[in-house]
């Protein structure tokens, strides 16, 4: 059976006595005696069948229905009771009984509470990981069955189950197991309760766990090195790893102090075994200063945790200046008004210039600004150079090289130069080509120096002075160069002395030679001497003869030669052979001798315009003859094609006289002879091998030949041999293979013809398959065309990764013949390897996905192609089958990119990147990209404030999710007539931010009479969605007509204290006496708070006091009940005035003469009962139902109170068909229950009532039961 007890049922109980009973109404008896009442410690209501038992005696007894009891014919003496009943704790009293008196006395006893216990205190998880769920028990040691429901906050408690609320029955047990989640606990001990409610209070059940070690890493950054114009090595060092462990370390930095990753930049460091880490920073800006903390990240309680480093370093970019040097100038050309300048980087600086040269001037510290520049084109370290033009002589200039970059203009040492100009110099050789013919000599000179400027003319002057000027003969010679310079003079005289100097003429005047040469044109007689006759040949009829002449004579001799005869000193007259050279020295002649075996004389002579001298040496000579012979006879280079066959011999002796013919002789009989047989003559002479080319042989015929010789003695002849012609098959070998080229799948063949056979081959190459010994009937056959031993092809459209054999082959009319050596061959190819990225970018609002992927390997060969293929449809799209191919231009092992365009919202794309090369088509493995979309969620609104004084409102939004894609936007529709506000028919405030999370937002121009309903709303492409309906209640203030009352529409919350002073503070609506409404007033206020924005859940002060407990405390309304609370504690409250200005709290009871009862009607419980009708007769099932209500008296009394019941619904004591009508004892506030059988199945309505002392019924709420 299931009672309610209220705080303030509970306080309106008047105890019957502190210390346990009290002794009234004592009457006069002759024995004594003892009468009274058990009563309910708490209700003060008498407890019937309570068991009583007086000892000493061992008198017993047992209440009756009205907790009444008595005990007679005792002894006087102090006596003690012992009473006791289920569900109450036993209890013990100590009475003195005295003759003739019967003491009155009044027993409390006391209910034992209905709760809950547990069976365990403690629910220790240790430090197992392994443990995560232990139980306990609950039990119900009271007197019926109780509702219970457990509470926890604690996170890290996962569940507790099978369920966390029921009703468990009287004398039962029920088991709760606990589950933890490790994940959440804090490293060491944990401790937490779970508290278990039932009726009458609550049971606690401790939770320890002992948690793992969790903490963030710990870490450092260092001082950054390398730091340069736009870069920085940043380092740092992991201290302790954490744990668990970081998965990710990096830096972060910024232009501020302490950079974190959300207001920095950040780049990130692979993790390695080794604890210090750096990074190349690059990309930064010159003469800035960089913070610099390292971070790591790990993972505590399933959330990623960054930690930073416990120190923060800072640094400025730094910039260095170029360093140039310069050489000395060089080059200088004075003519030409030319120099070369040469300068030199020694360091580009930082950052690298970008611009150098020279500048230069004709004063000292030539400036880039003012003065000549001469840029270099270049940016590189190390030599440079410029030719400058446009000098002006006998000027010195300052030059300086530069280097220009984005900090400055910086200059070099300084070098100076002057083009200086200079006189020619000339020096005068000796002469040469003295000629006394022609009366000539060649002048010989030379310009050592041309001079600065360069000389305008050279020449020569000569005369009888011997220190000739231009005065006297002067020969111009052409021409401006240095160097030696030359003239031919003629027409000069001989046997007379001249003297010659050479000239030069200056931009300072006429320059001579140092020295002068004289000449002499003399005359003298040539000589010339026989030195031998040699080489006499008989078969030639030659002889050589030789001479020599030691002076050519001047004038020279003009013929030279040799004079011969058959007697002594010849001359001219006699035999000459001339020789046509001319000047002195060996000379000779091939002569050819008249006849054999004759004696014959020699002479040399040479012959100028003046004589003809002879030799004084005469020298003899004859010749002898001998006879010819010929051996050595081969046949070679038969030809079956042309019919021809090669005969060759050698001339062993030529004879003297030498041979006039030789050649051969064949035929078709044996021992051919010249003049009957077939001949060929060979032409040629002397001795050595000879041969011919016999054409028109017969083939398979045996031919006879012999090689002869002949002179005028006759005909001599060789050996003799015999020849045929018979067809030959050619030779081949296979040399190499080269150039194999998986690109173009293609190869070079090499192969060379050992013997081209006979006849000639008529067809060579290459055959080729995959089988060993290919052939032309089994293999691909290449032809190759062309002439020599050696050839080669190159064959394509070759199957990568096969085995090819390859042989070479020749064909003639004798047959087909094969190379003897076999190769092979495989073109090795492998496919690309393609990747994915994991960096996927799913951009919502252009409707574009951006895909990355790269190229592990590139391909043999190497890939022509690569991109991405994606399709919806299928999860592994193809070059042949997909939705969409995006080409990348480039092959190379980097990253590559492309976007999707037009992208579906809520679909799934299936991306593969690929790669072609010539075997074939690599992917990757497909990734799935989701376009899902979704709605915002989870909105909240809630009013902050409303400025009664501008009719604004101040209302704070939430949005947990924006939806994919994000909302495009938010803010809050409004309306003072519809509930449920929505866009299409509503007003709207838009927000001008699209965040996450709580944003407040302004509602102005509201009507400060309405009552505004509100709904947060936020919408992206695929829908709206609406928060829940908040209220703003413009008005400040509400007058309840019906009861004469102000009420404000917005409170507060606070104790008794802080409720009553911001009442009498208040000056709301620009009134002043506003209070706290009574116990009454709030009950009417609170049927109105629909229309004041009164809360139901909420718990409500009173100025009505409840002066039946020991503690200050008042009457509240909670969830529409009247109860009472403590001063202390904190309430909501709402403040009221009376609308005619008096105080009087009456006002709102409707009258002020008549009663302030507030009736409440309570939840019903039902049951069944075995019941008998007598001793003897059989049990009955009987059904009941017990029925609870509540009065508060404010004012007035009443005299009667219980329940009217009906099966029609709203029942009155008019129109009910039960009433239960309970006795009265007093009239107070408090709880009352009645209970009497019911039928089942059926539906009844009842209400709790009084009636007032003036005959008026107040009623409860009607509420229904049914029995079932």
């Amino acid at each position: 059976m299931k009672k309610h007890i209220s705080l303030s049922y509970a306080l309106l109980i008047i105890a019957a006595a502190l210390s346990g009973s009290c002794a009234v109404n004592v009457e006069e008896v002759s024995k004594g005696g003892v009468a009274g009442i058990v009563a309910d410690m708490v209700t003060g209501e008498p407890v019937p069948t309570v068991k009583l038992k007086l000892s000493p005696g061992g008198n017993s007894t047992v209440t009756g229905s009205d907790g009444s009891f008595q005990f007679e014919e005792l002894e006087a003496g102090e006596y003690t009771v012992t009473y006791t009943k289920d569900g109450y704790r036993d209890g013990t009293e100590k009475l003195l009984v005295k003759n003739t008196l019967k003491t009155d006395a009044h027993l409390l006893i006391e209910r034992i509470p209905a709760i809950i216990t547990t069976d365990k205190e403690i629910l220790d998880f240790g430090e197992n990981s392994g443990v995560t769920s232990l139980s306990f028990n609950l039990i119900n040691s009271s007197y019926k069955p109780l509702e219970w429901n457990v509470d926890y906050t604690c996170t890290w408690i996962k569940e507790i189950k099978p369920k966390t609320s029921g009703i468990l029955n009287y004398g039962k047990t029920a088991t709760l197991i606990v589950e933890i989640d490790r994940e959440e606990l804090e490293a060491g001990n944990n401790e937490t309760y779970i508290v278990v409610y039932s009726e009458d209070g609550s049971a606690e059940v401790k939770v320890t766990a002992i948690g793992g070690e969790r903490h963030i890493p710990s870490l450092i950054v260092s001082d950054a090195t390398s730091i340069t114009s736009n870069s920085a090595i940043l380092n740092g060092k992991i201290q302790d790893a954490g744990s668990p462990e970081y998965f990710e370390r990096g830096f972060v930095y910024a232009q501020a102090s302490m950079p974190t990753l959300d207001n920095g930049q950040s780049v990130t460091v692979a993790r390695t075994d080794d604890l210090d880490f750096s990074y190349a920073l690059d990309g930064i800006e010159l003469g800035k200063k960089y913070f610099v903390r390292s971070y790591a990240k790990n993972i505590i309680k399933r959330a990623e945790t960054v930690t930073y480093s416990s120190n923060e370093i800072s640094f400025v970019t730094k910039s260095t200046s170029p360093i140039m040097t310069i050489s000395d100038v060089t080059e200088l050309n004075v003519t030409q008004g030319t120099a070369m300048l040469i300068g030199k980087i020694e360091n580009a600086g930082d950052p690298a210039y970008t611009e150098k040269g020279f500048v230069y001037a004709a004063h000292n510290n030539p400036l880039y600004e003012n003065d000549f520049k001469v840029p270099v084109p270049g940016n590189e370290i190390g030599l440079f150079r410029q030719k400058i033009e446009g000098l002006k002589i006998d000027t010195q200039y300052y030059v300086r090289a530069y280097s220009l970059s984005k900090i400055g203009i910086f200059y070099s040492d300084e070098t100076t130069f002057i083009l200086a100009s200079s006189a020619p110099m000339v020096s005068i050789k000796a002469v040469s080509d003295i000629s006394v013919i022609g009366r000539s000599v060649t002048f010989n000179g030379c310009v050592d120096a041309a001079g600065e400027p360069a000389y305008t003319e050279k020449g020569f002057v000569y005369g009888d002075s011997n220190t000739p000027t231009i005065n006297d003969i002067k020969v111009l010679v052409e021409g401006s160069e240095v160097g030696n310079y030359s003239v031919s003079v003629k027409n000069l005289e001989v046997d007379k002395i001249y003297y010659l100097r050479a000239y030069a003429i200056g931009r300072n005047g006429i320059s001579y030679s140092n020295d002068v040469q004289s000449f002499v044109i003399k005359t003298t007689a040539p000589v010339v001497s026989m030195v031998s006759v040699e080489d006499l040949n008989a078969s030639t009829m030659t002889a050589r003869l030789k001479a020599s002449i030691t002076n050519e004579g001047n004038p020279p001799y003009i013929r030279r030669g040799f004079v011969y005869g058959t007697n002594f000193n010849p001359t001219l007259s006699d035999n000459k052979k001339e020789d046509s050279g001319m000047g002195t020295g060996s000379f000779e002649c091939e002569l050819m001798v008249p006849s054999m075996d004759t004696k014959y004389y020699v002479r040399a002579f040479v012959t100028n315009s003046l004589q003809t001298i002879y030799s004084h040496e005469c020298l003899s000579f004859s010749l002898e003859s001998t006879s010819p012979s010929v051996s050595q006879l081969k046949i070679e280079q038969v030809s079956y094609s042309d019919r021809t066959v090669m005969a060759f011999a050698t001339v062993t002796n030529a004879g003297i006289p030498q041979y006039e013919e030789k050649g051969f002789v064949y035929s078709l009989s044996r021992n051919p002879i010249l003049g009957k047989s077939n001949s060929l003559t060979v032409s040629g002479s002397g001795i050595g091998g000879f041969s011919t080319v016999i054409k028109g042989v017969q083939p398979q015929s045996v031919y006879y030949i012999r090689a002869y010789i002949k002179n005028h003695v006759g005909v001599f002849y060789g050996a003799e041999s015999s020849f045929s012609i018979i067809p030959t098959l050619a030779s081949v070998s296979l040399d190499s293979i080269s150039d194999e080229n998986v690109y173009s799948q293609s190869i070079q063949l090499h192969g060379s013809v050992l013997d081209f056979g006979d006849p000639k081959l008529v067809e060579r190459g290459f055959v080729y398959g995959f089988l060993t010994s290919p052939s032309v009937e089994n293999g691909t056959k290449v032809s190759v065309k062309g002439e020599g031993d050696s050839y080669h092809v190159a064959i394509g459209e070759l199957e990568l990764n096969r085995k090819y054999y390859v042989r070479a082959y020749v064909i003639n009319e004798a047959g087909i013949s094969y190379s003897e050596k076999e190769m092979n061959f495989t073109l090795s190819a492998s496919l690309a390897d393609s990747r994915m990225r994991g960096d996927r970018i799913v951009d919502y609002e252009r409707r574009t996905i951006s895909v990355s992927g790269y190229l592990q390997n590139l391909g043999t060969p190497t890939a022509f192609e690569r991109g991405f293929v994606y399709s919806t449809k299928l999860y592994s799209p193809t070059l042949e089958n997909n939705e969409g191919r995006m080409v990348v231009p480039g092959v190379d092992l980097n990253s590559f990119t492309s976007t999707i365009p037009s992208v579906e919202y809520d679909a799934e794309y299936h991306v593969r990147s690929y790669a072609i090369n010539a075997l074939g088509v690599a992917y990757s493995t497909p990734v799935v990209i989701s376009t899902a979309s979704s709605v915002p969620s989870n909105l909240l609104i809630q009013t902050l404030d409303i400025d009664y004084s501008s009719n604004s409102v101040m209302a704070e939004i939430y949005v947990g999710n924006l939806g994919t894609p994000q909302c495009s936007e938010v803010g809050v529709v409004y309306s003072s007539d519809t509930v449920e506000p929505s866009l299409d028919n509503c007003e709207k405030a838009v927000c001008g931010t699209i965040v996450s999370g709580y944003q407040k937002i302004s509602i102005k121009n509201l009507d400060k009479t309405k009552r505004y309903y509100m709904r947060a709303y936020a919408k992206n492409y695929k829908g709206i969605v609406y928060s829940a309906v908040g209220e703003a209640v413009m008005y400040e203030t509400y007058e309840i007509e019906t009861t004469g009352l102000m009420v404000q529409t917005h409170g507060g919350y606070g104790d008794f204290a802080t409720a009553n002073t911001a009442c009498e503070n208040s000056t709301a609506s620009g009134y002043t006496n506003w209070r706290l409404p009574s116990i009454s007033e709030l009950s009417q206020v609170y049927e109105c708070r629909s229309l004041i924005n009164m809360p139901y859940s909420s718990s409500y002060w009173s100025m009505s006091k409840y002066d039946k407990s020991s503690r200050s405390a008042y009457y509240i309304l909670s969830r529409g009940l009247v109860k009472a609370d403590y001063v202390v504690n904190s309430n909501s409250y709402r403040c009221v005035r009376n609308v005619d200005g008096t105080d009087d709290t009456s006002v709102g009871s409707g009258d002020k003469n008549e009663v302030d009862i507030v009736v409440h009607t309570l939840s019903a419980t039902t049951g069944s009962r075995s019941v008998s009708s007598g001793p003897g007769t059989t049990l009955r099932i009987q059904y009941y139902a017990e029925l609870f209500g509540s009065v508060v008296v404010n004012k007035g009394s009443y005299m009667e109170r219980g329940f009217v019941v009906n099966s029609s619904g709203t029942p009155t004591f008019e129109n009910s068909t039960i009433q239960i009508v309970l006795p009265v004892t007093t009239s107070e506030s408090g709880e009352f229950s009645g209970d009497r059988t019911f039928g089942v199945n059926t539906n009844y309505y009842y209400r709790a009532y009084v009636k007032t002392s003036n005959g008026e019924y107040i009623y409860g709420d009607t509420f229904s039961f049914i029995i079932k």
